[in-house]
């Protein structure tokens, strides 16, 4: 009687455990493909991170709760996945934070996931990474045999260019004429050119009188009830004398920014639980995007620039891939993001590579909406790298050591 009794308490655990395992199951599932082909990709590698919310009784348990906080479960497939939401350990269940697809001769990638839910049924009901589409890109060799000197100039000096309506000044980037090629930043009053044949300076969209073109978003109003204007254009703008001069932007239009502006509506808090949810996620996506996008010009990416094609002389970001509003009930708060644009530019005879990004100091973190709105407190900042072959007319734009 007694075996019978344990074994069906056996049976019930199983089967709490099976039904607990069952709902967390397959909630994460989608393909993985090669960018170039679209082919799905076999043999790669998935890691899944599992956050467990702490408790009084784990501490006691375990002294240390960063050794049980997350846990990671690996797993090979080809082509399609499906993992789980879920993950139990003993008793505690934990939630996936994070997913980071590997493959040899592949770029890592990453993807990261709300839980910051009310409840358990808020969180099951959001879609999650549902039907995803993974697409990993190949890391190509170098275009050029290494070499074992530096071939390559970082322009650090100077790290922004900004817009200070207060001061009534701009700052300009220079480059000089004289060997070796380096750069020369200076502050310049508003309406007066700089002493110099080649610079870059930050400005905006202007309408015939010269005016700075704004743009509203219906529901933005400040403390006061007035609309919000922010600037409608951000430009980046190269002046030079030599008409072969110019920018030739690389990967236009592929940031996460850039793909999903923001289109106006106000919709965090009066949102659906699934569109919250969807928000969520877009908004740390693009974060993570903005700040990784540096590190890809770092490797591997524009190694050889373009001999011709320099016809740009301005690069713009509109304030749609810049800003996000949201309606939280009693008030409206503005996120900012650091969209950016990578470029080939051509200075002179000389070649380089440029990162430029919006510049703001809470990006990430909400804000008032008047945060950012064109008027005597307003200052805009881009930050910028710059990598120049110092040699004229070399296109290799790779540091060897």
């Amino acid at each position: 009687m007694k075996h019978k009794s344990l074994s069906a308490i056996a049976a019930i655990l199983a089967a709490v455990l099976c039904a607990a395992w069952t709902a967390g199951c397959c909630g994460i599932n989608g393909v993985i493909v090669d960018e170039t082909t679209g082919a799905p990709l076999e043999d790669v590698e998935i890691t899944v991170t599992y956050d467990y919310p702490p408790s009084l009784l784990m501490l006691l348990l375990y002294n240390d709760y960063e050794g049980l906080g997350n846990r990671h479960v690996k797993l090979t497939v080809d082509g399609e996945f499906s993992v789980s939401k879920t993950h139990w350990h003993w008793i505690w269940k934990g939630h996936a934070t994070r997913l980071l697809f590997y493959k040899d001769g592949y770029e890592p990638e990453e993807h990261y996931y709300y839980t910051d839910f009310e409840t358990d049924e808020d969180r099951e009901n959001t879609p999650g990474w549902r039907d995803m589409r993974v697409v990993l890109r190949q890391i190509h060799p170098p275009a050029h045999p290494p070499i074992r000197f530096r071939t390559l100039q970082h322009l650090y000096e100077a790290t922004y260019l900004d817009y200070d309506m207060k001061k009534k000044e701009r700052r300009v980037l220079k480059f000089r004429s004289s060997k070796p090629v380096m750069e020369e930043h200076t502050h310049v009053p508003f309406g007066q050119t700089p002493d110099a044949s080649r610079y870059l300076e930050l400005d905006f969209l202007r309408d015939e009188q010269g005016e700075i073109v704004t743009k509203e978003f219906p529901g933005a109003v400040d403390s006061r009830g007035e609309t919000v204007k922010y600037p409608a254009v951000f430009i980046i703008r190269l002046h030079s004398d030599d008409p072969d001069d110019g920018f030739i932007l690389f990967d236009e239009g592929k940031s996460l920014a850039e793909q999903n502006p923001f289109d106006g509506k106000i919709r965090y808090y009066h949102g659906s639980t699934e569109e919250i949810g969807e928000q969520r996620d877009l908004h740390t996506r693009i974060v993570l995007d903005c700040s990784a996008a540096r590190r890809r010009m770092e490797n591997y990416f524009m190694e050889l620039a373009p001999e011709n094609g320099y016809t740009r002389r301005e690069i713009a970001i509109p304030i749609e891939e810049i800003v996000r509003i949201w309606d939280y009930g009693r008030a409206n708060q503005t996120t900012w993001y650091s969209a950016y644009r990578f470029a080939y530019l051509r200075a002179g005879g000389h070649y380089a590579k440029v990162f430029f990004q919006f510049g703001s100091a809470v990006n990430g973190r909400a804000k008032e909406v008047d945060f950012g709105e064109l008027g005597d407190d307003f200052r805009a900042v881009i930050s910028y790298d710059v990598y120049l072959n110092p040699e004229k007319g070399d296109r290799i734009l790779k540091e060897y050591y």
